[in-house]
């Protein structure tokens, strides 16, 4: 039998060290894996920096007025419980990855 090593007990997590005060990119936000991507870094990563969110018009929606409706979504509605202020770090990057440069 070989002896298992002894865990060294709770550790700081290492994604919210890693994340504090640093930006990133996000592709796909308003869909289902984005929305809770943008959930989780919010919710577990409370110093990180801001969450910039590419974006495209889409059915004669703004990037912006999609960036309010996106903070109104269910899936925020804890982030929106516990600090609301965590919303403030989304911001929109307008832009369409179909489309040439």
């Amino acid at each position: 039998m070989v002896p298992r090593p002894v865990s060294p007990g709770p550790a700081e997590p290492l994604l919210p060290r890693f994340y504090a005060g640093r930006s990133i990119l996000i592709t796909g936000a308003t869909g289902f894996m984005g929305k809770v991507l943008v959930e989780r870094l919010l919710s577990t990563c409370p110093e990180v920096g801001r969450l910039h969110l590419l974006m495209r018009d889409k059915k004669g929606h703004s990037p912006h007025k999609r960036l309010a409706q996106l903070k109104q979504s269910q899936v925020f509605d804890n982030v929106r419980a516990r600090d609301p202020r965590q919303l403030d770090k989304l911001c929109v990057v307008s832009g369409d990855v179909s489309k040439p440069q």
